[in-house]
């Protein structure tokens, strides 16, 4: 499975959160591209509280951090998953109930040998 988010093609630094120029090396050529969407959680922590109505009927909400194989880390939702740190996780990109891309975090299943 894979994401696509903004490479920097002067360094190769994948881009998130979003940007116009490369946070590392400051150059403005970047390139949306495949980024396998599949790594680690980090952390994860249950919001209870929210002003967006949205989440008010939902909470608590889980969101998380994933350190991508590339060693991005990303913001992500959980959702009503349990999960602990460690837990091998795939990604997928939706939106949200504003038409935003946000991106959600699901236990990787294990491969059959």
């Amino acid at each position: 499975m894979t994401i696509k988010l903004p490479v920097c093609t002067c360094c190769g630094k994948t881009q998130y959160p979003v940007r116009e120029i490369c946070g590392e090396c400051l150059s403005d050529d970047l390139k949306w591209m495949d980024i396998r969407a599949e790594g680690e959680l980090l952390a994860s922590v249950p919001l209870y509280h929210s002003l967006d109505e949205f989440f008010q009927d939902r909470l608590p909400w889980t969101i998380g951090s994933v350190r991508l194989e590339d060693g991005t880390v990303m913001m992500v939702n959980l959702g009503g998953e349990d999960m602990e740190s460690g837990t091998e996780v795939s990604l997928s990109a939706e939106q949200d109930h504003k038409g935003r891309s946000v991106y959600w975090a699901h236990r990787k299943e294990e491969e059959n040998d």
